[in-house]
């Protein structure tokens, strides 16, 4: 692999990463008035928007939570660089940056989701 792609697929990596940590549920409960930190249950995950906020938040905080894992491989994907090492090596990336959120509690069922978003563009 040249210089400049291998600087382009490790900004790439490290954007997904970024994508990852948004923090979905956080943004979307404090757009609605409520920090879901310390309501219901205190995660951030779409179950917790359900039933803090309600059904329609819940959903779009699931679908958000997988977009973040799947557009970043997606972008990669429609780019020149060898499919395969370049999907998996930013697939993981969403659910590590969910996972090791710095902002929030980082939440094992929020990177999985992220993960699942990922795995959906890899077939």
């Amino acid at each position: 692999m040249t210089g400049n792609v291998t600087t382009i697929l490790a900004l790439l990596v490290g954007a997904a990463y970024l994508i990852g940590s948004i923090p979905t549920g956080l943004l979307l409960g404090k757009a609605y008035g409520i920090d879901v930190r310390k309501e219901g249950s205190g995660n951030i995950g779409a179950t917790n928007l359900y039933r803090t906020v309600g059904r329609k938040v819940g959903v779009i905080t699931l679908i958000g939570d997988c977009l973040k894992g799947l557009l970043p491989v997606l972008l990669v994907k429609s780019s020149s660089f060898p499919p395969e090492f370049a999907a998996w090596a930013v697939a993981a990336e969403p659910a590590a940056g969910r996972a090791d959120a710095g902002t929030v509690d980082g939440g094992g069922a929020e990177a999985l989701i992220s993960s699942n978003g990922s795995s959906f563009s890899s077939h």
